[in-house]
């Protein structure tokens, strides 16, 4: 067994989007019901189960199970757990260490996401332009950036770049028909 625990800490669109700015946290109470609910179905594999609190009763309820590799496992690996390779050690008949050892603080961010919701979040009031830039003091990683690997994010970028100019050429288009 290998689990790590983590929460949202902004998501976009704001409160139900997709994951923006995540980090790991070390809480015993939902590795253990989320350990518990896969033995009592009797599942095996690779899970992400998400939580959600219930504000009027204070229960914590099954929002998703997801049976499949997510970008949590890239948190997890940067934070010290890395359970694709685990996975793929168990699969490939090598001896494996069952762990639960990782680091509490450290941050996925999707920054393409998390500007697209800073706006809103800034209107709600729950988050000023100088918290969010605080936020990524913390260690992280970025999905689509490495320092030793700029690909990605060129990539990316070149595809951002040709969506604003063929939506540029096609505005210019509309305007002279």
């Amino acid at each position: 067994t290998a689990a790590f625990v983590g929460r949202k800490i902004r998501t976009s669109p704001i409160h139900f989007g997709g994951s923006a700015y995540v980090e790991t946290i070390h809480e015993p109470e939902f590795l253990k019901l989320g350990i518990d609910i896969c033995t009592t179905i009797g599942f095996k594999g690779i899970v992400k189960i998400d939580f959600k609190r219930n504000v009027l009763n204070n229960r914590y309820y099954v929002l998703e199970f997801n049976p499949r590799f997510t970008l949590w496992n890239y948190l997890g690996a940067y934070a010290g757990i890395n359970i694709p390779a685990i996975w793929y050690n168990d699969m490939a008949g090598f001896p494996i260490t069952p762990t639960m050892r990782y680091e509490a603080g450290r941050r996925w961010v999707s920054l393409a996401a998390d500007l697209r919701a800073l706006p809103a979040y800034i209107r709600a009031k729950e988050w000023s332009v100088g918290q969010w830039l605080s936020s990524y003091l913390a260690p992280k990683v970025y999905h689509t950036f490495a320092w030793d690997d700029p690909w990605p994010i060129a990539f990316s970028f070149s595809r951002f770049v040709g969506r604003k100019v063929a939506m540029w050429q096609l505005r210019r288009s509309m305007k002279t028909a």
